[in-house]
């Protein structure tokens, strides 16, 4: 859901009886993928095999209109770990492509710079430590030898003396560590409430790309703007970052007993959009109006009657949904909550802020799907699942679901949007949860 101004609703015609505007080779054109499955190990137990596919929308309107969805599939180098950075942009408004390439370039690059920043103190800190239990070591033997050969002839108020200096000494060898220690500590109290140092990596990342991309004069993100909804892996846990309503879900085994059993579908993130309470009183109290374009046209009486609708497990019918608009101005019109781009948007509540999800993987998971709302605008979260488990190739799983999805839009409106998803078929060894 991007930006719209109010005198751009249009009607939703129904195509279910025309003829499907594109050929099968013209749908294929209109395809982005890696042609082979891909893999990677987390850690020694666990492999994953993936593959992406990203389908360039279709509006009779403007026929040439690129895909404004990026897909990142990025291993990061010189870990001790395989850390394996996976994610989904969905770029909206006149520069979308533009945000979205923006995104999918220096979030990777933010993340990793962080973690080795991270990497790095930590080896410093642990350098310090060992340096100054060195150090102290060091006195209290010369302390000990002075102390033997002159016992006899030191008094008490000497070696209160001594005691004095070694104490000055050691206070002023270890300042250094001490402040660093205490930066160590204020830096930790700004950190997310219950995160790990991985999650406030990805939470810094995410706002630093933002004010990165508010500043480059290349990126118009006045009005423009992109989802991100990523997915890191790191020593078998699985760290989910969610700004927008692009979605990540799961598919897992109820029982880990029977492989057979139908998977279940859960979500790994939630849509920020107003449909969410919380999120639409917070954009509220930063300033933005809350309304569909009917209640902004005045078709519709302005009530907030969207609570009920839980997005993910049933789609939208209506087509109508809230949106973010300026106090005084029609615009942005944003169908989102959060994120990366939007300056207008930016100043009204819809922040670049992640939410964070960490998973254990374990023999239970089987699956995991990153997509746009592309796939997800009329397909719930079980119905993308149950289609993925039909396959064992992760590719064919992505074709499926992309063109279940291009087919519904065809039937409900008389345009599709830009369909991208990963797919991820994961595999953990059972002893695993031993290790």
């Amino acid at each position: 859901m991007g930006c719209i101004t109010s005198n751009l609703n249009g009607s939703n015609t129904s195509t279910s009886s025309k003829k499907e505007p594109l050929s099968k080779r013209q749908i294929e054109s209109r395809r982005e993928y890696i042609p082979e499955v891909s893999s990677f190990q987390p850690n020694s137990y666990t492999t994953i095999r993936y593959a992406y596919l990203s389908q360039r929308g279709y509006y009779p309107f403007d026929p040439d209109k690129p895909n404004q969805d990026r897909v990142a599939c990025v291993i990061f180098p010189d870990r001790d770990q395989e850390c394996t950075f996976m994610a989904v942009f969905d770029g909206h408004g006149d520069d979308g492509h533009t945000c979205a390439e923006f995104a999918k370039k220096y979030l990777p690059e933010l993340i990793q710079k962080g973690l080795a920043n991270r990497t790095l103190q930590e080896k410093k800190q642990i350098e310090n430590i060992d340096n100054s239990s060195n150090v102290i070591e060091d006195h209290e033997r010369k302390d000990q030898e002075e102390n033997t050969t002159e016992n006899s002839a030191i008094d008490s108020e000497e070696i209160e003396e001594d005691e004095r200096k070694d104490q000055e000494e050691n206070t002023t060898e270890n300042s250094d560590i001490d402040s660093k220690e205490i930066e160590e500590d204020k830096r930790k109290d700004s950190m997310l409430p219950g995160s790990n140092e991985i999650e406030q990596c990805c939470c810094d990342a995410h706002v630093e790309c933002n004010r990165l991309m508010h500043e480059d004069d290349t990126v118009n993100d006045r009005l423009s703007g992109t989802t991100a909804i990523s997915a890191f892996f790191n020593e078998g846990m699985m760290t989910v970052c969610n700004v927008g309503d692009s979605r990540a879900i799961m598919g897992k085994l109820k029982d880990e007993e029977t492989a057979s059993e139908k998977l279940q579908a859960s979500a790994l993130s939630i849509d920020q959009t107003p449909y969410r309470r919380d999120e639409r009183e917070r954009v509220k109290k930063a300033g933005a109006r809350v309304l569909s374009l009917d209640q902004i046209d005045g078709k519709k009486t302005i009530l907030e009657n969207w609570d009920s609708l839980n997005l993910g497990e049933v789609v939208d019918q209506a087509g109508d949904p809230p949106r973010l608009w300026k106090q005084t101005e029609d615009y942005p019109g944003t169908g989102f909550t959060r994120s990366i781009g939007d300056q207008v948007a930016d100043e009204i509540g819809a922040f670049a802020f992640p939410e964070i999800m960490t998973v254990k993987l374990d023999p239970s998971c089987k699956i995991v799907v990153l997509a746009s709302d592309g796939v997800f605008e009329f397909l719930t979260n079980e119905q993308v699942i149950d289609m993925c488990a039909q396959f064992d190739d992760p590719l064919e799983a992505c074709r499926a679901v992309a063109s279940k999805s291009y087919k519904l839009w065809l039937e409900t409106e008389n345009r599709t949007d830009d369909i991208s998803m990963i797919c991820m078929f994961i595999d953990v060894k059972e002893d695993s949860s031993t290790d």
